[in-house]
């Protein structure tokens, strides 16, 4: 140990960090399990892998905050040292200054390990054990443990795992070494603290009885046998192994003879085996690991079978597997490659091959191949057994003749054997794929560094298919991350070698799912072709309805690995499905029965009630599949069933504020109804077109909304739909209003509302109240308002309509705030931002952000305003609401005038007056007017008077900012007056081919 290490974790026992060797102290458990985890990872690590380990529970906004939280006081309680915080990755630094002990504990393990020691354990390595064991003071993090974070809990429970298991060679190195020298007192007493750490281990039993008896002290070997045998008995209710029995009875009956190299030939545990070395470094995999490792410890479960298609990586977790039962199995844990042609003959000989027994003259193979493991504690590990399913009875019988044995079988089809346990092998986590490509991507890239962010979208096209993430990484010297994923959507054949070596197996991704193809029964091909209609999924209910599936092919499928079941939801692998794709078309009648059925699924979904988030999620998982049935009725003109799609598909993106994601759908949809003149008066062509304007008013485009409202309602007037009718006149009100169009906007809430009363449609009634108490937060008329907004409150409580209700809130905390009553706005307000949260409404979170952001500016709370109009700003980019990013960009300029920094707040003003100029919302147009002139009142006087004219007498601004400007006029010494300016010039002079030559605005122009 390095005495001059900076920073010291100890991580045996209960976790201590030291700084300069002084302890410090961390204020939460959470940093110190980061700590620990990134200490013992040794590479940086996706924020996305954090929150899932430490925060399992935790939905993925709280988890990343809770990270946050974490990394600030683990970075402080490091003295801002040695912590690597990127944007999205985090890891400990890997300098010298820092020491783990964990990870000198193993890089000692694994010296001695690969230190060839043919006459026994050198001094060298000795004095490495030495250290070594001093070094475990307790197991892993022992006592230590987190609440809420299973997935930390899970891998700190292998981590000890594991180096218990490195900890017993320590012992047997240690051991062997003192029994060389003949010193059988120090090799006792290291036997004696080896039995200690887990009195149940048999081994380190084994080797107490036989060095006592080597050590010449008969009656302590036999008294330890006599308490090892009753403590078995009594605690767990077994005997000891044959071997340790037998050992016993040799001491006792005086047949045991000291050796002069005792621990090389005593009678122990042998870790004979042929494992061929994994050769790459293994990733993830820990919960099948943990899994399979079980398994084999439960008696009754002798053949267990990994089953899963090619590039699974069933192989390399076999052989991952078969290490961590070295220790376990006294006759060795062999490894056999099955090789084809196989018979009954040639499988018993390559098994006995491999465990190197010669057949005897006088009997058949098999009776000697059982005849030799009759007594034997073996564990056989079969690969790649499908090409020998028609011999599994020999299996079988090994089995039954050799009750110590135990098979671990990896196959692309199941044994199908009432032996047989299966082991489903699905692909890899996303979190365990982006640490796959953080490690062989160095191999293509060098020193060179990806956002792990790029990792997600190939890993869904991936399916987490090693083999296929592999051959992937291959092309990243050639393409981006955002190429490839385009290559593999076009063309799943990309996906082969491009490394000489690599086996000619795992070469081409098609050559796997071709072989694997070959493998299925006619009737399981034709059940995942016709499968391959979902997209993203299914449940078991729609596959029936659709495809007509039987159980027992569903059955199969899973049993193959070619579906996986979580938690009733079907998946397939992409990967394969892309393969199956590129010669199969589905049928339409299948076609047809998905698009009816999803139709049909959406149409009950209530998204305007009580169980709106549960619903959200619902459609948001089924959303690839509805898209997929909504396009293929539109294409066939499912005029009932494109009416059951718009509806609840439109409230959907409109709820989540998904308003640029769900244009270009509705777009095309209406395209579809022009080709074809037949359905222009239709209920569904008039939905799609009320649609489609309602997304282009959320983003400010008002002239084409109006236009396509204008047709809608033509065709709703027509046919009597007065429902779709009460909706469109809401919407034209809305956009009278955002236009300041006062009047008009009144007319249109008036007659929407008496069509809404008229129809008894309280949802409609509460709509439409709130856009009057919103016109009348406008209009400065607040008392009114409140009593507009208390009635749709009402309404939405009723109703449980969790969106509409933070809407009105916020609007309820607006007319608050114009009547002063700041203590009052803020609880609906907060109460507003939390529903949003809750439903992952981005827009409607937007929204939230800037109102508290202003209420933080009244308070003098500068800082946190300007971290929450940040907030806002980045969320209204992300899902390209303009008049969002607007608000946010004139709300930062504010704050930066306030702050005196003048030149960032006319770089805020420069993009927001750029950006109003393209929504059709005067007010907000004026609003950042309104900000320019207050920033440069007196370095440009003239032009700021100009504005503020503006300002104050253009009917379209809100009350609140012509008052405001009229203020700022006064305290210049003039009175507003009529200005032949106008609002319609301003955005001339902004016109990019002919710049202004006022000072502020040309510095203003894009």
């Amino acid at each position: 140990m390095d005495a001059l290490s900076s920073l010291r974790l100890i991580l045996f026992g209960t976790p201590e960090i030291l700084v300069e060797d002084t302890p410090i102290e961390v204020d939460t458990r959470k940093a110190i399990a980061l700590l620990a985890y990134l200490a013992v990872k040794k590479q940086p690590i996706s924020r996305d892998v954090l929150c899932n380990v430490l925060w399992t529970d935790y939905d993925q906004q709280s988890a990343s905050a809770s990270l946050r939280r974490t990394l600030s006081v683990a970075y402080k309680a490091l003295q801002r040292n040695w912590l690597e915080i990127e944007r999205t990755r985090t890891g400990l630094s890997q300098a010298p200054d820092v020491w783990v002990d964990v990870n000198r504990f193993r890089e000692l393990v694994q010296t001695t390990q690969h230190h060839q020691h043919p006459n026994g354990i050198c001094a060298t390595c000795y004095a490495r054990l030495c250290e070594a064991v001093e070094l475990y003071r307790d197991d892993f993090l022992a006592g230590f443990n987190l609440r809420d974070g299973s997935n930390f809990e899970e891998w700190q429970s292998f981590e000890s795992e594991s180096l218990r298991h490195d900890l017993n060679f320590v012992y047997a190195g240690i051991i062997e070494w003192h029994t060389h020298q003949q010193d059988f007192e120090v090799a006792i007493a290291f036997a004696k603290r080896w039995v200690q750490m887990d009195e149940f281990y048999e081994k380190a039993q084994h080797m107490l009885i036989q060095l006592y008896a080597q050590a010449g002290q008969r009656p302590l070997a036999l008294q330890t046998y006599e308490n090892f045998r009753l403590k078995l008995e009594q605690e767990l209710d077994i005997a000891p192994l044959p071997e340790t029995t037998d050992l016993y009875e040799r001491i006792l009956e005086g047949h045991f003879q000291v050796l002069e190299h005792p621990m090389s030939k005593m009678q122990s545990f042998p870790m004979t085996h042929n494992l061929p070395a994994i050769g790459r470094s293994f990733i993830g995999r820990t919960k099948q690991l943990t899994a399979l490792t079980t398994l084999l410890q439960d008696p009754t479960c002798r053949l267990l079978t990994i089953v899963g298609p090619g590039g699974m990586g069933k192989t390399r977790l076999a052989l991952k597997v078969a290490e961590k039962q070295l220790d376990r199995f006294a006759d060795g844990v062999f490894f056999v490659e099955v090789q084809s042609p196989v018979t009954a003959e040639s499988l018993i000989g390559q098994i006995a091959s491999t465990i190197q027994h010669t057949f005897l003259h006088d009997t058949t193979s098999e009776r000697s191949l059982k005849d030799y493991l009759q007594d034997k504690q073996v564990l056989l590990v079969l690969d790649g057994f499908e090409i020998a399913l028609e011999q599994s009875e020999v299996l079988v019988s090994l089995l039954h003749a050799a009750p110590a044995v135990k098979m671990l079988v990896t196959s692309q089809v199941p044994v199908d054997s009432v032996e047989e346990w299966q082991f489903p092998l699905h692909g890899l986590e996303v979190e365990e794929t982006v640490d796959f490509f953080a490690t062989y991507s160095k191999r293509v890239l060098a020193n060179q560094t990806f956002d792990t962010q790029l990792v997600t979208p190939l890993h869904e096209i991936l399916g987490g298919v090693p083999l296929a993430v592999e051959l992937a990484i291959g092309w990243l010297n050639v393409l981006s991350f955002e190429e490839l994923q385009t290559e593999i959507l076009h063309n799943l054949g990309v996906l082969q070698a491009t490394r000489q070596d690599m086996p000619a197996r795992h070469a081409n991704l098609n050559a796997l799912f071709s072989y694997l193809w070959s493998l299925l029964t006619p009737e399981l091909m034709a059940m995942l072709q016709k499968l391959t209609i979902f997209e993203g999924g299914f449940e078991r209910q729609a596959a029936q309805t659709v495809t007509k599936i039987s159980l027992p092919a569903l059955s199969a499928l899973l049993q193959r690995a070619l579906l996986v079941n979580q938690a009733g939801r079907y998946r397939m692998l992409n990967p394969l499905r892309a393969f199956i794709l590129e010669t199969y078309t589905p049928e339409p009648d299948i076609q047809r029965r998905h698009s009816l059925y999803y139709g049909d699924w959406i149409r009950r979904q209530v998204i305007h009630g009580r169980d709106q988030k549960k619903i959200l999620q619902a459609i948001t998982i089924e959303l690839p599949n509805i898209l997929t049935g909504w396009q293929w009725a539109i294409q066939h003109y499912l005029l009932d069933t494109i009416i059951h799609y718009s509806r609840n598909l439109f409230s959907f993106f409109e709820v989540q504020g998904r308003f640029e994601e769900a244009l270009p759908h509705f777009e095309k949809a209406v395209q579809a109804f022009q080709r074809s003149t037949l359905y222009y008066h239709s209920e569904a062509y008039g939905l799609l077109l009320a649609n489609q304007g309602s997304l282009l008013a959320h983003q400010g485009n008002f002239g084409a909304a109006h236009q396509l409202f204008k047709e809608s309602l033509a065709i709703f007037t027509g046919g009597n739909h007065w429902r779709e009718v009460g909706q469109v006149l809401n919407y034209l009100g809305l956009i009278a209003m955002m236009r300041g169009q006062y009047t008009e906007a009144n007319a249109y809430f008036d007659e929407s509302l008496a069509i809404y009363q008229e129809l008894a449609d309280e949802l409609g009634i509460a709509k439409v109240l709130n856009n009057i108490g919103i016109l009348l937060n406008r209009q400065a008329k607040y008392q009114e308002a409140i009593l507009h907004l208390g009635q749709a409150l009402q309404i939405y409580r009723q109703i449980g309509d969790e969106r509409l209700l933070a809407y009105t809130q916020n609007n309820m905390a607006n007319a608050l705030v114009g009547l002063g009553k700041l203590e009052e706005a803020i609880p609906f307000y907060q109460e507003s931002y939390e529903h949003k949260l809750n439903l992952d409404d981005e827009w409607g979170v937007a929204c939230a952000l800037i109102n508290l952001g202003d209420i933080a500016h009244q308070k003098d709370r500068n800082s946190q305003a300007q971290e929450l109009f940040q907030d806002c700003l980045q969320i209204c980019r992300r899902i390209g609401k303009k008049d969002g990013m607007v608000s946010s960009l004139k709300n930062l300029a504010m704050i930066a005038r306030h702050e005196q920094q003048l030149e960032t707040a006319n770089s805020y003003l420069r993009e927001a007056l750029y950006l109003a100029s393209q929504v059709e919302i005067p007010s907000l147009l004026l609003e950042v007017l309104l900000e320019l002139a207050t920033l440069h009142v007196k370095e440009h006087r003239d032009q700021a008077i100009r504005l503020l004219q503006i300002v104050a007498s253009d009917k379209r601004a809100r009350v609140n900012m012509q008052s405001a400007a009229v203020e700022l006029l006064k305290g210049m010494g003039l009175e507003p007056t009529k200005t032949a300016d106008t609002l319609e010039k301003v955005l001339e002079e902004l016109d990019p081919l002919n710049l202004p030559s006022d000072p502020i605005l040309a510095y203003l122009v894009m």
